[in-house]
């Protein structure tokens, strides 16, 4: 009989928590009025734009300047406190987006990049507490997926489906809400419905790896054998990362007659 295999599980609140959202957030142009230098909206901009070419040191005196021309300058607090959590300082970030909130305790994003603080510094009580407040202020696909995430790594699978079924609903072509569904529903031995959703992210997106690789490891769950080994070998042709081609070469020869 053929070995159960994990689908593979991508942490998606990693990049969800502390993502920097562009819209809005340009530096000065040619249909904007000029700022005067010694402002924080303008060196905030320049930051920005430093942040946006990895230059993090240049970025980070940026936002230091900001701050000293007016140390309640939200924007520059948010992306310092991104610079800090990049850098895994995650002391200094949470005493900056603490210091953001009490300027703005409705700023969801503040809020989402603090439970990545406590997550990554294993504060799980408090993590949770600000990812549902995020949440409360602006139900998202995004504060969404943080939960079912959340959730999922604690170990309560039936409570992250709740959030990745809202994701879903919220944006039925969000890729990894239908993955992170997938996962969970795997998880919970629903492996039809976890095919399901392997196969709308696939729908959406052909080329994704992780998701093939889930596709194929339920396919097994399911008896589906024939249907497996056709993703794992095509995924084996065109997979570079080596401990990527070492799992799927695994799965085959797992399901091998």
């Amino acid at each position: 009989m053929s070995r159960k295999l994990r689908p593979l599980h991508f942490h998606i609140i990693l990049a969800a928590a502390v993502v920097i959202t562009l819209g809005g957030c340009a530096g000065t142009s040619a249909t904007r009025p000029a700022k005067d230098e010694n402002t924080a909206a303008y060196q905030y901009d320049l930051a920005f734009v430093a942040y946006k070419y990895g230059l993090e040191d240049e970025a980070v005196r940026y936002l230091e300047k900001a701050l000293t021309l007016d140390p309640v300058h939200q924007p520059s607090l948010l992306l310092l406190a991104s610079l800090q959590i990049k850098r895994k300082d995650y002391a200094r970030a949470e005493e900056t987006l603490l210091k953001s909130l009490s300027l703005n305790p409705d700023d969801v994003e503040a809020r989402s990049r603090l439970a990545r603080v406590y997550r990554e510094t294993g504060a799980q009580d408090k993590a949770e507490e600000e990812f549902l407040k995020a949440h409360a202020l602006n139900p998202s696909t995004t504060t969404s997926l943080n939960l079912a995430q959340h959730f999922y790594d604690r170990g309560r699978p039936e409570k992250a489906l709740e959030y990745a079924d809202e994701a879903a609903a919220a944006d039925g072509l969000s890729v990894p809400a239908w993955n992170i569904r997938g996962v969970i529903l795997s998880r919970l031995g629903r492996n039809a419905e976890a095919a399901t959703s392997f196969e709308k992210v696939l729908s959406l997106q052909p080329e994704n790896v992780a998701s093939a690789y889930n596709l194929a490891a339920t396919y097994i769950s399911l008896e589906r054998l024939g249907e497996a080994r056709d993703i794992l070998e095509r995924l084996l042709l065109r997979v570079e990362d080596k401990k990527m081609k070492e799992r799927i070469s695994e799965a085959l020869e797992a399901i091998k007659n």
